[in-house]
């Protein structure tokens, strides 16, 4: 699990953040530029969601495990993902669709999307995993119910830690711009 968020959402991030502005006009051609562009966040939401479900059904999830080519495509469409709902949140482009609460309730949308997953694998009282089980497993030493919740927390944790890193950046940039009640008259809001 810790790799698929990395894949997913930590990488990502981290290159959208750091292709913003002018740099992304000479690193991503044009017409890929375009193309994220055109993606509604409302369709960027539900591309991530359907990759995350889909891939975590368990006979698709043990198949990608039992073949690399399965497992390539699955940490690919994580990263597409990720990189759609990042260039949404993070507007490299600086298209400026989404303004600062916009942007929260998105980032608050794949938060939910993402805990309903991992509480799913840690409240649930089944192993949903078998693949787990095998003694060869190179995780054998824990048993198959404590990995499965341990993925699941490693998600919520990941999650909750990037989405909430993002908030109060684009918290702090909103409340800074905005003037505190009464001080845009000089007269400091607790005098009478």
């Amino acid at each position: 699990m810790l790799q698929h968020v990395v894949v997913g959402d930590v990488v990502p991030a981290l290159l959208v953040l750091s292709l913003r502005g002018p740099l992304c006009a000479f690193v991503v051609p044009a017409p890929l530029g375009r193309a994220v562009a055109a993606v509604p966040p409302v369709a960027a939401i539900g591309l991530w969601a359907a990759s995350l479900a889909a891939w975590h059904v368990p006979s698709v999830y043990d198949a990608a495990a039992a073949h690399a080519v399965l497992h390539d495509a699955e940490h690919a469409s994580f990263f597409v993902a990720g990189m759609l709902v990042w260039s949404q949140l993070l507007d490299p482009l600086r298209r400026g669709r989404l303004g600062p609460w916009a942007s929260l309730g998105f980032a608050l949308a794949l938060l939910t999307a993402g805990q309903i997953l991992g509480n799913t694998l840690v409240l649930t009282d089944t192993l949903l995993y078998p693949a787990y089980a095998h003694p060869e497993h190179p995780l054998a030493w824990l048993s198959p119910r404590t990995d499965q919740d341990l993925a699941g927390i490693a998600m919520m944790v990941e999650q909750a830690l990037v989405l909430g890193a993002y908030a109060a950046w684009r918290l702090r940039g909103s409340l800074r711009a905005a003037p505190a009640p009464g001080l845009a008259s000089g007269r400091h809001p607790l005098a009478s």
